[in-house]
């Protein structure tokens, strides 16, 4: 660089920083405005006291800048120097404040605020980076939503947010309130989560201490190490975004059921709206799961009607009636208040195949079977005879999938890529009779046919090794046997019955085994997927924690000959990566919905899948 040309920079650098600061802008948006004409900032001192220092593992792009205030308050540029001009992960920091935080600690009883930025900070938190983050930097304009769970005792106010990326430069600062509770743990894990639209990029759980409000300040913490959140470095393919995609965010709250949506127009947010539904408590919600269950009948799928893998028309429209009931039910309770009501119609009024991601901690509730019209199945029948179509259903018409609140790295997708493609087949053959035993036998035959490995296990013993302690390297782990679904009145979470004497619960699953291909588990039993709200834990966070990719389990009583039927067709639809598996998935359902058939919506798919190709 010339004299002059150094000159002119320096002449222009001051007037901008005199026009800044003389409308009344300090020294962080004069920072701003350097960093979005490609400056990049080193270090902000005090005096002798270094403020903000931004490491990165690679050197900054653009300019370093050394911003100095003297002790006469007046500030000055000094230290240009130029650098490569090749773009880093961008690193971000998580910083607290507020007066619900002081010495180290959450404080109970009091407001704090968690704060995401990509400047630099002494007094951060936590400080990441990650590869899938390099896009803001890519792009002019680029959006990340940033979905955060308070976890036991700490409630979030607008726990979904937008991080608003120009140039690469983080536009504003997203700051959440924390609402600490006045008692309760001495410890909170607090799960950020990252979306790019609907695409969970990374989650990131923090373990933040808790003490009283005049308690004493912790000893200093060292400062944050840089955290990568690519775990293995594992790279996503870059793919053709759908045209819709929606984001919903479910959680308890202490004012009652917080639903916050999302919509995003290839990959960009059109509008983020939130409701909270106070009739729906943690009690009130166990009820309405209770309610449902009534509507769809316990012993329903018992009569020999349904002994076959295509039950008769006649036997299809009973069901039918029966699903619509309780599809109606949680329908209208979930849309109680003017918001709720208004952000559900913006759902429903979506496209067939629009993709729709749930983000959740501890609420599991069977959208697959929402259905936006009223209907009881009591009715008289001069009432009943509107023309029922599975086809209006939540789970026909969206690629639902369900994600839960663990803040596991996402190696576990390329994990899952990676592993050879091999089926675990658990089975118990008591049950069923012979047409479920043909169903299993043709699965497993057109399985070796396709080249996929199958290893079958047939008995209690060996179903224990697959399921307890993850001795298996399938990347798809089928179960089919008698389930029972959760009991909050006997403390009792959701079970499988393996063979005769031979049951499991979550509890059970040995924490510390490791499944070697992060699988997707397809837990073919009545009610493995019915987690309450009023118990802790379930069968999906009991196989995350083995490093299983997720699962599809069901909602409700299953017919057990069109539920091995069906089951088998899962298994396909796990091994088919050319769509994410939520489309497989409903793209099944709006089959059997063709055929008036709605047994399919009682299945939910709760992990994320991309395919490993452009859509």
């Amino acid at each position: 660089m010339g004299s002059w040309d150094f000159l002119g920079l320096f002449v222009g650098c001051f007037v901008a920083a005199g026009a800044l600061l003389g409308r009344g802008l300090g020294l962080r948006e004069l920072l701003k405005w350097l960093r979005r004409r490609g400056w990049r900032r080193r270090g902000v001192d005090v005096g002798e006291v270094v403020l903000t220092h931004y490491k990165v593992k690679e050197p900054n792009p653009g300019y370093e800048i050394a911003v100095r205030s003297g002790d006469d308050g007046q500030s000055g540029l000094e230290g240009l120097s130029e650098q490569s001009q090749d773009s880093p992960e961008p690193q971000f920091t998580l910083r607290f404040g507020g007066e619900g935080w002081r010495g180290g600690a959450l404080r109970r009883g009091l407001r704090a605020r968690l704060i995401f930025s990509d400047l630099a900070d002494p007094k951060a938190y936590a400080r990441f980076s990650g590869s899938k983050f390099a896009a803001v930097n890519k792009t002019p304009e680029a959006q990340l939503t940033l979905v955060l769970h308070g976890g036991a005792g700490v409630t979030v106010n607008q726990p979904v947010q937008l991080a608003q990326f120009v140039d690469g430069q983080l536009q504003q600062e997203v700051a959440f309130d924390l609402d600490v509770a006045a008692s309760g743990y001495d410890h909170a894990n607090l799960t950020l989560q990252f979306f790019a639209a609907t695409a969970l990029l990374y989650g990131l759980t923090l373990p933040v201490p808790v003490a009283d409000a005049l308690a004493p300040d912790l000893p200093p913490a060292d400062p944050p190490p840089l955290i990568d959140l690519d775990a293995g470095g594992a790279q996503q393919a870059d793919k053709v975004l759908p045209e819709r995609q929606l984001l919903l965010y479910l959680s308890l709250s202490a004012e009652g059921l917080v639903i916050t949506l999302g919509e995003f127009h290839h990959g960009v947010a059109d509008a983020l709206s939130s409701a909270c539904v106070r009739t729906l408590t943690q009690s009130s919600l166990q009820a309405l799961l209770d309610r449902l269950q009534s509507e769809l009948g316990a012993d329903f799928f018992e009569a020999e009607s349904w002994d076959s893998a295509n039950p008769q028309p006649v036997h299809l429209a009973a069901c039918l009636e029966r699903a619509a009931s309780a599809g109606s039910l949680l329908y209208e309770e979930l849309s109680l208040g003017d918001e709720a009501r208004q952000l559900l119609a913006r759902i429903n009024a979506q496209p067939d195949g629009t993709r729709l991601t749930v983000s959740t901690a501890g609420v599991t509730l069977p959208l697959e079977l929402m259905y936006p019209y009223e209907f009881d199945k009591r009715w008289p029948t001069n009432l009943r005879e509107r023309a029922l179509d599975v086809r209006d259903f939540w789970g026909a018409r969206f690629a639902i999938e369900v994600l839960h609140a663990d803040g596991r790295g996402r190696e576990l997708k390329q994990r899952h890529r990676d592993a050879a493609p091999r089926v675990s087949l658990n089975i118990d053959t008591q049950i069923g009779g012979e047409g479920v035993a043909r169903i299993h036998q043709a699965l497993s035959s057109s399985l070796q046919q396709l080249g996929v490995g199958v290893v079958p296990a047939m008995d209690c013993e060996a179903m224990k090794r697959v399921l307890l302690a993850a001795q298996t390297d399938a990347v798809v782990i089928y179960v089919y046997c008698h389930g029972a679904g959760a009991s909050p009145q006997r403390g009792a979470s959701e079970s499988l019955m393996l063979d005769f004497d031979c049951e499991i619960n979550p509890g059970a699953i040995h924490s510390r085994s490791r499944y070697l291909s992060a699988p997707i588990l397809i837990l073919n039993a009545c009610n493995s997927g019915t987690t309450s709200p009023v118990l802790s834990g379930g069968f999906l966070q009991a196989f995350r924690r083995q490093d299983a990719l997720g699962m599809i389990a069901t909602s409700f009583y299953v017919p057990m000959v069109f539920g091995a039927k069906f089951g088998a067709e899962l298994v396909q639809a796990c091994l088919d990566r050319t769509r994410p598996l939520a489309e497989n998935v409903r793209r099944l359902r709006a089959t059997y919905a063709q055929e008036g058939n709605p047994a399919p919506l009682f299945y939910s798919v709760q992990c994320q899948l991309e395919p490993e190709r452009p859509i």
